[in-house]
Parts: C-alpha cells; sequence; structure tokens
C-alpha cells in the first residue's frame, strides 16, 4: 500500500478547517483523478488552469519516492484554510498468482479535510462503497460497463484477483487513508506495458482543454 512517505509528500502541514466555499476534497478527485482516468497530461492542465504550482524535487522533501522518481510530477495550490496537492505517477504491482499489472496513478491530498465526509462522497461519486484494505486505508473497486454501469467488485474478489481483473478487464480503483488532520485520495487506471508511461494526449504540452 501507499507508504507513509508518500503521505507526508502529498499533504504538506496545514492547520486549519477548510471554508464551505471550498470544494469538497472527493470533487477535486474527480476533477483530477477519476474524470481524466490517467490521463496525465488532462490532469497537469487542469491544475495548472486552477491556479496549482508544479513542484521540484529540491523544494520539498520526499517528492523522489522509491519506484516512481523519474515519472513523478507534483503541484500545490495553497488556499486560505489548507493546502492542496496533486501528484502523477505511473508503475507496476505484481504478485504470486496475479502477475504484473500496470497503472497510471494520481493523487490528490488536503492537509484539512473530514474522511468520513470524504468517503460518503466517493461513495455517491463512484457508485460503490469502500472496504478496509491495510490500516486506516480504505478502497474503493469497480469495473467500468457499457452505458456508464459500473460492477461492484467485493473486498474478497479485490483480494483474490483484483490486479487481475485490472488487467484484463479495466477494474478502477481509489484509495483514501486519513493522515493528521488531512485526507489523501489515490486512483489507478490500469494500462499496458507499452502505454502506462505515455500519456493520450499527443502534442507539445501545455494541451488544451479537450
Amino acid at each position: 500500500m501507499i507508504s507513509d512517505l508518500l503521505i507526508a509528500t502529498l499533504l504538506g502541514t496545514g492547520t486549519l478547517q477548510p471554508r464551505e466555499s471550498e470544494p469538497p476534497l472527493a470533487v477535486l478527485a474527480d476533477r483530477y483523478c477519476i474524470g481524466p482516468d490517467g490521463d496525465h497530461r488532462a490532469t497537469w492542465q487542469y491544475a495548472t488552469e486552477d491556479g496549482f504550482s508544479p513542484l521540484n524535487p529540491d523544494e520539498f522533501v520526499g517528492l523522489r519516492l522509491p519506484g516512481f522518481t523519474s515519472r513523478l510530477r507534483a503541484f500545490r495550490k495553497l488556499e486560505a484554510d489548507r493546502e492542496l496537492r496533486v501528484l502523477t505517477s505511473a508503475g507496476y504491482i505484481g504478485g504470486a498468482g496475479q502477475g504484473r499489472t500496470y497503472y497510471r496513478y494520481c493523487w490528490v491530498s488536503s492537509t484539512q479535510e473530514d474522511v468520513q465526509n470524504v468517503d460518503r462522497d466517493l461513495e455517491a461519486l463512484t457508485g460503490t462503497a469502500s472496504f478496509r484494505v491495510e490500516g486506516r486505508t480504505r478502497l474503493f473497486a469497480w469495473i467500468p460497463r457499457p452505458g456508464g454501469e459500473v460492477e461492484r467488485v467485493s473486498r474478497r474478489l479485490y483480494m483474490l484477483s483484483g490486479w487481475v481483473l485490472a488487467r484484463e478487464q479495466g477494474l478502477r480503483q481509489v484509495t483514501i487513508r486519513p493522515y493528521d488532520a488531512g485526507v489523501f485520495v489515490g486512483y489507478a487506471s490500469p494500462r499496458t506495458e507499452e502505454t502506462y508511461e505515455g500519456a493520450d494526449w499527443s502534442g507539445p504540452e501545455p494541451v488544451p482543454r479537450p
């Protein structure tokens, strides 16, 4: 699962409560991660449009993370009452009996957020309920079906063959975890070995919004 180093990298050090006018974290997760569905150029474009600033590895400790170093991009936005961060990367995961599955990853975090509210909002957004996978980390898992329908994936099935389902049927997953007063949300969209390090949009950056 996601390490404490990545959690610290995501969250920063805010201390205040968010105002009601600030977008809920689930809305931001949908805009930057779930909606783009692994199209990282879209994520970078939207973050830039919304006032996020790119972060370099020397700007804070932990940006260069094991397994993500060469592919990691990070953005930060300071609001009146919280700090938001958006990260993207790519990688693979594998284990006995499930083979290797390649993903494009996206994370969104807020230094001040109520994890129960975020969990409720993500349940409404994804159409599926979360389940515990490790420690305080919970996970939403579903398979997109034609017509905008989703097939819920149970904890038992996910733990048994989640990586295979991602590779063969396109299972998507969202992780959610509290950390201090904040919350981070992670999204994983499956790709092939040939495409996981690329981008869906061609052309130079930044790219126009579709």
